[in-house]
């Protein structure tokens, strides 16, 4: 039995009603990447779009990602108020279709529009990849706040009872000072021949964020 491809997405996405930008090809990669993928959309942080490839009327989607954004708006200070760090992205499982709006930096998020339950592993994967597709088309790195973070560098100062505390996050050119550390305690029990020594701070532009020194191999990462 084979399952036929929904009709919005034939072998030709939707006319454009822009020129095709540096993003078009990384956009056409994620609508292509799956069947169910009705749109895949690039906007900046007031909602614009930056640049699309979809399968339905190029309005609908862009109107789909001006209201992501504005969802995005609504939970990101609760998501702090929580103590659970930045929103990187959230799901929305329709009956009809599902949406999701992942964060590419402080600038940048990426929409995409699926048919009801094709969102599933895979396509999140390459969702990852047209992400960081997209910073390296922008020149930039990922930011502090993303858990999918490469190592960092931390500078750290004596502190007392703890012998040392963070005090700057370095990452590539991006510097970011501490203002707080609100807590520490160390994890470990389930990493063999190490720990970790963990850190709750407060960055430069009052976001909280956890650091995390591994012992044993003496680097640190955050989320």
């Amino acid at each position: 039995m084979t399952t036929e491809a929904p009709p919005w997405h034939d072998d030709h996405e939707t006319e454009r009603d822009q020129v095709e930008s540096a993003f078009t090809p990384l956009l056409r990669s994620l609508y292509r990447a799956a069947p169910g993928v009705i749109a895949a959309v690039f906007v900046d942080h007031e909602g614009e779009c930056v640049d699309y490839c979809v399968g339905i009327d190029p309005y609908d989607a862009k109107v789909a990602g001006a209201h992501l954004i504005l969802v995005l708006s609504e939970i990101q200070p609760r998501v702090v108020g929580l103590m659970a760090g930045d929103a990187l992205d959230f799901i929305v499982y329709g009956s009809e279709r599902d949406l999701m709006l992942r964060r590419v930096s402080d600038g940048f998020a990426l929409i995409v529009l699926t048919s009801a339950g094709t969102l599933d592993e895979p396509l999140l994967e390459h969702i990852e990849l047209v992400v960081h597709a997209i910073r390296t088309e922008l020149d930039e790195a990922a930011p502090i706040w993303d858990v999918r973070l490469a190592p960092i560098e931390v500078a750290v100062r004596e502190s007392g009872p703890w012998v040392f505390a963070p005090e700057l996050v370095r990452r590539g050119d991006e510097h970011i000072p501490i203002l707080d550390v609100m807590g520490r305690w160390e994890e470990g029990e389930h990493l063999p021949g190490g720990k970790l020594v963990c850190f709750r701070v407060h960055t430069e532009r009052y976001r909280e964020l956890t650091l995390a020194f591994d012992v044993a191999n003496k680097s640190w990462f955050a989320w």
